[in-house]
């Protein structure tokens, strides 16, 4: 029984299911972007940089070395931050999945 659930435990690989407008579904699969230097979007014309380091269901992401670009073109350096997943609009992977 125990090593049923270590297995199973190995093997799960989380998913998020986003719908669209006219209800079709399109899966994320945000674990392939883990540990890798992601850019996004976010509402507002803002952007940041940094490391994917943790999600959960409602997409909201962990993103460690965080730097934010201002309207201005200025970087600044945020460090780890948590971003809420209804604010990201784009989410681009400077490293090759």
């Amino acid at each position: 029984m125990i090593l049923w659930l270590l297995i199973v435990a190995l093997t799960f690989k989380p998913e998020l299911f986003i719908v669209c407008n006219l209800g079709c579904r399109i899966k994320l699969s945000l674990w392939l972007y883990m540990e890798k230097v992601l850019t996004l979007k976010l509402n507002g014309n803002r952007k940041v940089t940094g490391t994917l380091r943790g999600f959960d269901p409602f997409m909201n992401l962990v993103v460690d070395d965080a730097v934010e670009e201002t309207k201005s073109g200025e970087k600044r350096n945020v460090g780890m931050v948590v971003i809420r997943g209804n604010s990201v609009v784009l989410l681009e992977s400077q490293e090759r999945i």
